[in-house]
């Protein structure tokens, strides 16, 4: 492989790391290299442990030292990535440095580089630029050998907020035209276009801005929150027939390459247009699995872009179609979404079922300590009762993906969850 020249079997993965545990790179290497990529990382931080112990130690890097990593694998010819992902990143510093890169990388790829000089003199018009036919496909200059970008634009989230700085906002903003694919939670969805989710119209406004006003290609929200009635025209509930909650995911690819990632052009859109095929919307229920686990967001987005098959075949378009009810196939990324879903679901039941055995050995030593002290349960288990720091301490660690154990379910998930267009 020639220096510098894209590899289409290596990703590079930019985001957060833990000595200890499964969140950021963590997560997502090891399932990658599974699915037989070679995965490179750049840590953005090195923690001991991820932050929901409440203590941990370590460092944020800063943008210099990315830098230097960037150069170093610059100047050995080893930039020569076809997939990129990107998770948390601590500090618009470093966003605008991982965006410099992600430019540098799609203007050594030929169709990245026409794309660019195209935007650089006004943007594509698709009925202006004299484009063939063949240039209206379901394709983006992505999938036909250019760098597959992952932007997961890890922020914040309903009921927290943001977490990041404000000033990453609007970097962020700024490498969406770059990304192919996106990943943003319903808040991170909405601080990205400005506008508020609450209905379905509202829900598919902020789609239509990504794709139209942001350029994004591929656009997966990964967790949406709608009122029962909404739920209810798209045949949606909010609980599963075995009375779990249902999560409930949402996703769309804009099909028209004419104006894809033309963020300057659209920059004044403002309402979605009136073509019934302008955008389309599938969407994935699961089962919500109680209690709190780090790294699902990072694994999730990990999965989907070592999963996603943009050139597929009329076998496996066919599969999803149904030419006798009109029902057009999935799109690639819905049918990733889908094996990423149940990989995790298969991965969370693994990691539930290693609690609730700890929990259960726990439980069995605690009544013999409580007798041998008359009542007073002394040790380590005392120490976690009246603690609240240790008790966190130990639900957390109890609670970390097991990824190694779930190397089945990686590899050859069971889909259970199926997307299906939004009505």
């Amino acid at each position: 492989m020639s220096a510098n020249v894209p590899d289409p079997s290596r990703i590079l993965s930019i985001q957060s790391h833990v000595v200890s545990g499964y969140v950021g790179n963590r997560a997502a290497t090891f399932p990658l290299q599974l699915l037989g990529w070679d995965v490179d990382v750049a840590n953005t931080v090195q923690f001991s442990n991820h932050t929901g112990y409440g203590r941990w130690g370590g460092l944020r890097f800063d943008s210099d030292h990315l830098d230097q990593l960037f150069d170093g694998l610059d100047k050995n010819g080893l930039l020569r990535y076809s997939r990129m992902l990107t998770g948390y990143m601590p500090s618009a510093a470093v966003v605008t440095n991982v965006l410099n890169l992600v430019k540098k990388l799609r203007a050594r790829t030929p169709a990245q580089a026409r794309q660019q000089q195209q935007q650089q003199h006004g943007g594509r018009n698709g009925a202006d630029d004299g484009a063939s036919g063949e240039d209206d496909d379901d394709d983006d200059d992505d999938d036909e050998g250019g760098l597959i970008y992952l932007l997961d634009p890890v922020m914040g989230d309903i009921g927290r907020g943001m977490y990041v700085a404000p000033e990453v906002l609007p970097v962020y903003k700024q490498m969406l035209p770059y990304s192919t694919i996106i990943t943003p939670n319903q808040f991170e969805a909405q601080v990205l276009t400005g506008l508020e989710v609450t209905d379905l119209s509202s829900l598919k406004r902020v789609i239509w801005t990504l794709h139209h006003v942001h350029g994004v290609p591929h656009v997966i929200i990964t967790s949406v929150a709608l009122p029962q009635g909404e739920l209810e025209k798209i045949g949606a509930t909010a609980t599963l027939p075995n009375g779990q909650t249902a999560m409930l995911q949402v996703g769309s690819s804009y099909r028209t390459r004419s104006t894809a990632r033309n963020s300057t052009a659209n920059a004044t859109a403002t309402a979605p247009p009136d073509g019934p095929d302008d955008l389309d919307v599938w969407m994935i229920q699961f089962p919500e699995v109680d209690g709190y686990f780090s790294g699902v967001g990072d694994l999730f987005a990990a999965l989907t872009l070592g999963r996603f098959r943009p050139q597929e075949t009329a076998q496996e378009r066919a599969a999803t179609a149904d030419g006798a009810n009109g029902v057009k196939s999935l799109t690639p990324i819905a049918r990733a979404a889908e094996l990423a879903i149940a990989s995790l679901q298969g991965i969370l039941a693994r990691t539930s079922e290693t609690i609730d055995r700890l929990e259960a050995e726990e439980a069995r030593q605690s009544p013999s300590a409580a007798t041998a002290t008359n009542g007073k349960v002394q040790g380590e288990v005392q120490v976690e009762a009246e603690d609240p720091a240790e008790a966190r301490v130990n639900r957390m660690r109890k609670r970390e993906l097991r990824i190694v154990q779930s190397r089945d379910e990686i590899e050859r998930p069971e889909v259970v969850y199926r997307a299906r267009w939004l009505p």
